[in-house]
């Protein structure tokens, strides 16, 4: 290798090393935990950065393992000294008891460095119906069958109703004994047919918004 060669290899390393240790963008909270609140459909975590370095850096790619989160950066450019954020909004779905979600971020300069950031929430069961299918068969009786539905969580719980069921299944929803739990019965009705019906419990938040549980009512 010639030493021309080796001089502008040489000065390439020292640039790249200097724009590496001017880019200086630091995540003083890389992991976000908290506990979401009970019948939240989704919650928003803020991992907020500051470029510390003399050169503007750049938040080219913001990836999530998991599809049940959407995470963005702003702004996609931050300025030396300037402060930014990645935002990441988790759709929590049926999801209950502690969950860790990963972003991984990409920045440059700096030689493309990738950032990992944590995402840990606890989410409480807000309320369950158990079990889930009732079954009745054709040709046997058409007696009365019954599920538990239980609310774990009645300080976030405005109020419990049932949902009636549409075709040949009638429902009622009663409470128990029992503090914060409720009897469903379900009872197909003539003419019968096969098929499943669902059966839902509406439970109304204190905070606004609904959220349904329902057990499957199947008859074969």
């Amino acid at each position: 290798m010639s030493t021309g060669l080796h001089r502008v290899m040489a000065v390439a390393g020292m640039l790249g090393a200097l724009i590496s240790s001017a880019a200086e963008l630091t995540w003083p909270t890389p992991v976000v935990q908290f506990v979401a609140p009970p019948g939240a459909a989704n919650v928003e975590a803020v991992f907020p950065c500051q470029n510390n370095g003399n050169v503007p850096v750049r938040i080219v790619q913001v990836d999530a393992v998991c599809r049940c989160l959407d995470a963005s950066a702003t702004p996609a450019e931050i300025a030396p000294g300037a402060a930014g954020a990645v935002r990441a909004v988790f759709t929590l779905g049926e999801l209950t008891g502690p969950q860790e979600k990963h972003l991984y971020i990409l920045t440059e300069p700096g030689g493309s460095r990738r950032v990992e950031l944590v995402l840990k929430v606890d989410i409480p069961v807000l309320a369950r119906l158990e079990p889930q299918v009732l079954v009745w068969k054709k040709d046997a009786p058409l007696e009365e069958k019954s599920a538990r539905f239980t609310v774990h969580a009645p300080d976030a719980v405005a109020g419990v109703s049932l949902v009636q069921p549409q075709g040949n299944m009638q429902a009622a929803l009663e409470p128990t004994s029992v503090p914060n739990q409720y009897r469903l019965t379900v009872q197909p009705r003539l003419p019968l047919r096969e098929g499943v019906i669902p059966v839902s419990v509406s439970v109304r938040l204190r905070r606004g918004g609904e959220r349904t549980f329902t057990v499957m009512a199947l008859v074969r």
